[in-house]
């Protein structure tokens, strides 16, 4: 495990940042994990005005959050009650953390 790794392990472990999650693959088991869940907004600083990013949900999460698994988009990572679909996940240059890319799904997408 490398340094920044290590690292995203701290932020992602503490109260004020991180909060419990469960991701729930393709097919396994359901992990629990600690995430970092951010709100997307649109880019202000795109030419022309036009955004290519749209609003939603991030969550940042070390690597290590998910055990042997990969998350991939159709997956599902579940905050508290709400449940959020992932659109996409990236791993950083480095492979420290994953981006997921959330939507609401189910009941909750109706709300937003």
């Amino acid at each position: 495990m490398t340094a920044f790794a290590a690292a995203a392990g701290v932020l992602a472990a503490d109260p004020n940042l991180g909060t419990p999650a469960v991701y729930t693959p393709a097919i396994g088991a359901a992990v629990p994990c600690r995430v970092i869940l951010s709100r997307r907004e649109p880019d202000a600083f795109s030419a022309g005005g036009a955004s290519r990013r749209t609003t939603g949900w991030e969550a940042m999460a070390p690597t290590t959050a998910f055990g042997a698994f990969r998350p991939a988009r159709g997956e599902t990572l579940t905050i508290g009650d709400i449940d959020y679909q992932i659109e996409g996940a990236e791993m950083d240059p480095i492979s420290a953390t994953y981006t997921l890319t959330l939507t609401l799904s189910g009941p909750d997408a109706r709300g937003a």
